[in-house]
């Protein structure tokens, strides 16, 4: 049996942490988007961009953390959250829907990443 290198151990320990970390943050963010976006109809653009922002950080950390299929379903949440914010004289109501499939997603995978960890 060989041992591991001085510090690896420290620094997989490190990375549990901050994943844990990640997952708890995350939670409450799409606990609070989830309900924000019960009446999604009603959402102003200024929770639209809200919306987009902790989409957007959601993926920047998840992506830091190497954490690919939550980073990729983040950015798909963004991605949808501009479309909404985007001025168009086209209809909302598909962005929106991909928005909020998106943020299912999301929560799906979070919660796997969580049975996981």
């Amino acid at each position: 049996m060989t041992a591991a290198p001085p510090g690896e151990l420290d620094q997989v320990n490190e990375r549990n942490a901050l994943v844990m970390e990640f997952l708890t943050e995350v939670s409450t963010d799409l606990e609070r988007l989830r309900a924000a976006s019960l009446a999604t109809d009603a959402l102003d653009s200024a929770a639209w961009r809200r919306l987009q922002t902790t989409a957007h950080n959601i993926a920047a950390r998840a992506e830091a953390l190497k954490l690919g299929v939550m980073q990729q379903c983040a950015r798909e949440l963004e991605q949808f959250s501009t479309e909404v914010i985007r001025p168009t004289d086209g209809d909302r109501s598909e962005s929106i829907q991909g928005a909020m499939i998106a943020l299912e997603i999301l929560t799906l995978e979070l919660q796997a990443l969580k049975k996981s960890s």
